[in-house]
């Protein structure tokens, strides 16, 4: 799984161009093997049959972290990505299904339209402006930062932001020179 190429900011504020990053460490295999593992255990399906759907939701992931940060840089999204989110989602909604109480939100049978109905769900929000991409040193996750002073930097605070406070406090110290 990698993360999509893009401006990142170091912990400095500069921007810096964000190379991708392997966000599984192992080897092709493992990785589509992990893939495998965690499509199997969300849709309780393995096979061939399986290897079309696995694609699909690679592919939603790409075109989603494409206009994801399309939007994050301030960009226009390309029709061409639009246009390859359109089909999926409305196949999606005719196969939706309305749940018995507000708020009504469509669900779909099955992972990939469920997927295509989140992430269509997230791009669509009038206020986009909590969504970021982790300042993390080699993550590029996106998260919504859904702080009250929209401050947040990193997509876990206890991961990737533990491993930027260590940093900056070896940083001092050696500066410091202790």
């Amino acid at each position: 799984m990698r993360a999509a190429e893009g401006p990142q900011r170091d912990g400095g504020g500069e921007a810096r161009q964000q190379r991708p990053v392997e966000l599984a460490p192992a080897g092709p295999r493992q990785v589509d093997g992990q893939q495998r593992g965690w499509f199997a255990a969300a849709t309780g399906r393995t096979g061939p049959a399986d290897d079309a759907a696995l694609a699909r939701v690679r592919d939603l992931r790409a075109v989603t972290i494409r206009l994801a940060d399309a939007h994050l840089a301030g960009a226009a999204a390309a029709p061409g990505e639009v246009r390859a989110v359109h089909s999926p989602w409305a196949a999606a909604l005719a196969e939706a299904q309305l749940p018995d109480r507000l708020p009504l939100t469509p669900s779909a049978p099955g992972l990939v339209p469920h997927l295509v109905l989140v992430a269509v769900e997230l791009l669509q929000r009038p206020d986009r402006t909590g969504l970021r991409r982790c300042d993390g040193d080699g993550c590029g996750w996106l998260f919504l930062d859904t702080t009250r002073n929209h401050s947040r930097r990193w997509c876990d605070a206890a991961d990737c932001g533990n491993r930027a406070r260590v940093r900056a406090y070896s940083r001092r110290r050696r500066e410091a020179g202790g």
